[in-house]
């Protein structure tokens, strides 16, 4: 039931006859300064309309504890070499669940809401059970 549905919208989605955005360059400069506009944007956006309202010493370790979480990936990342994950994403990407789809900023698109689901189901899976419950709350103390 699940799996036709799925089917249904891919193969809707792939009959729209999508704008071609292959002209446009972008480079990684661009990019990374598009990040970090977005970055700002959101940044001054979640202070001025806050979701909850939090004490400027818990803003300030916040801030330490999410930077150097930042910090701490970026190392790990470059570690583990991302020339290699890109080697390994290009020998593979033809067995992916979205091969089907041509157009690559629909399968970016579909891509990026399937690892949005993802990171909120584990969210969620750590906030239910104990065992990783634990390491959830370190990370957010």
């Amino acid at each position: 039931m699940l799996n036709d549905y799925l089917t249904y919208i891919l193969l809707t989605l792939t009959g729209i006859n999508w704008p071609d955005f292959s002209a446009i360059k972008l480079t990684g400069e661009s990019a990374a300064f598009g990040l970090l506009v977005c970055f700002v944007v959101l940044a001054k956006l979640e202070h001025r309309f806050p979701h909850l309202k939090y004490p400027a010493k818990l803003w300030r370790k916040s801030y330490r504890t999410n930077i150097s979480l930042f910090a701490f990936n970026s190392v790990v990342i470059s570690v583990c070499s991302a020339s290699a994950l890109f080697i390994l994403a290009e020998r593979y990407s033809r067995y992916g669940l979205l091969q089907g789809i041509s157009g690559p900023w629909l399968r970016f698109l579909l891509a990026f809401l399937a690892m949005d689901l993802l990171l909120y189901a584990w969210h969620r899976v750590c906030h239910h059970y104990d065992v990783f419950q634990r390491a959830t709350i370190f990370r957010e103390s």
